[in-house]
């Protein structure tokens, strides 16, 4: 089963390559707002136990990457987990 984010655009099916997100038009999930940095966060993918799983890592982002309200050391890997709700900016998501 695919690992889907869910957000304002409707869902992103996750796969193998690194997702970038931010404000900036090269991003693959653009996100506009002054809240928002170019280059904000990512999502990147790997493999345990045979299984995807995937992280988001905050790029260093003055206003802070959220999970379940909780705000993401920068640059630190993030295990996401099914349910999870990540904010953005002014913009949600949920895995």
């Amino acid at each position: 089963m695919p690992a889907i984010l869910h957000g304002p655009s409707g869902p992103i099916t996750l796969g193998p390559t690194v997702v970038t997100i931010g404000r900036a038009p090269d991003n693959h999930l653009v996100i506009p707002g002054a809240s928002v940095a170019p280059c904000h966060a990512e999502i990147r993918s790997a493999s345990l136990g045979g299984r995807r799983s995937y992280s988001l890592i905050d790029r260093g982002s003055s206003t802070g990457t959220f999970v379940n309200e909780q705000r993401l050391a920068a640059h630190v890997p993030h295990l996401l987990t099914t349910g999870d709700r990540i904010r953005i900016g002014d913009a949600l998501f949920l895995y």
